[in-house]
C-alpha cells in the first residue's frame, strides 16, 4: 500500500490496556520472536542483513480496532475496509496488526513483517498481486498453518499461482525476486509454468 501523506505520524496509544490485552500482546509478541527466528532460518541468506536487522528490532504495532483504524487513516488518508487485518507503512517501516476481529494473528504479523523484508526493487518490478501471493505463501509456511475449508483467506488466487512456480521448479526464483530484486529468473519460472499449463490443456 502507498500512504497518501508522508508527513503522517505514527499513532500513539490513547485508551489504557485491559488485563486481557496484555495478555494477548504479550503473547503474541512471543509468537512474534518466534517468527522473526524461522524468516532468519528460512530466509536469511537471500536477505540483506540491515532489512532483517530493521525488521527484528522493530516489533509490530499490535493494536485494538479504534487503534488500527487511527494509524492506517494516518498513513492512507481513508478508513480501513473491515476484512484490513495488517498494513505495513513502507516510509517508517513499520507493520500494524489488528488484534480484535482477527483470527489469524501471527500469519498477520509474519505477513506484514515480510513486506518489510521485501527488497524495495521487487516492489518497482513485481505486480502487486506477485508480491501479496508470494508473502502471504511464506507466512503460511512460517506459521505451518494453511486456511481451512469456509475460512476467509486472504490472497487464495495469488497464493495459488506462486506456488504453480513453486512446483516448476520456481522456488529459488521466486525467493531471489522478492528478497533481492532479482526478478530475470521469475519470468523464466513463470513462462515455464504456463508452457507447462498450456501442454496440460
Amino acid at each position: 500500500m502507498k500512504p497518501t501523506d508522508p508527513n503522517a505520524t505514527r499513532v500513539e496509544r490513547t485508551e489504557p490496556a485491559t488485563a486481557e490485552e496484555r495478555g494477548l500482546r504479550t503473547f503474541h509478541r512471543d509468537a512474534e520472536k518466534a517468527i522473526m527466528d524461522r524468516i532468519t532460518e528460512n530466509y536469511g541468506d537471500k536477505i540483506a542483513p540491515e532489512r532483517l536487522a530493521w525488521e527484528r528490532n522493530h516489533p509490530a504495532s499490535l493494536e485494538t480496532r479504534k487503534e488500527f483504524e487511527r494509524a492506517y487513516q494516518s498513513r492512507l488518508g481513508e478508513k480501513p475496509p473491515e476484512s484490513v487485518v495488517g498494513f505495513y507503512d513502507p516510509i517508517e517501516r513499520h507493520a500494524h496488526v489488528r488484534i480484535e476481529r482477527n483470527d489469524d494473528i501471527p500469519g498477520t504479523i509474519a505477513h506484514e513483517h515480510l513486506h518489510g523484508l521485501t527488497n524495495p526493487e521487487a516492489n518497482h518490478k513485481l505486480p502487486s498481486n506477485v508480491i501479496e501471493g508470494a508473502v502471504e505463501n511464506y507466512a503460511r509456511k512460517l506459521i505451518e498453518h494453511e486456511p481451512q475449508p469456509g475460512d476467509l483467506a486472504a490472497y487464495e488466487r495469488e497464493v495459488r499461482a506462486v506456488r504453480a512456480v513453486e512446483a516448476n521448479g520456481g522456488t529459488d526464483a521466486v525467493e531471489r525476486a522478492v528478497f533481492k530484486g532479482d526478478t530475470e529468473g521469475l519470468q523464466r519460472a513463470v513462462d515455464d509454468a504456463l508452457r507447462d499449463r498450456r501442454s496440460r490443456v
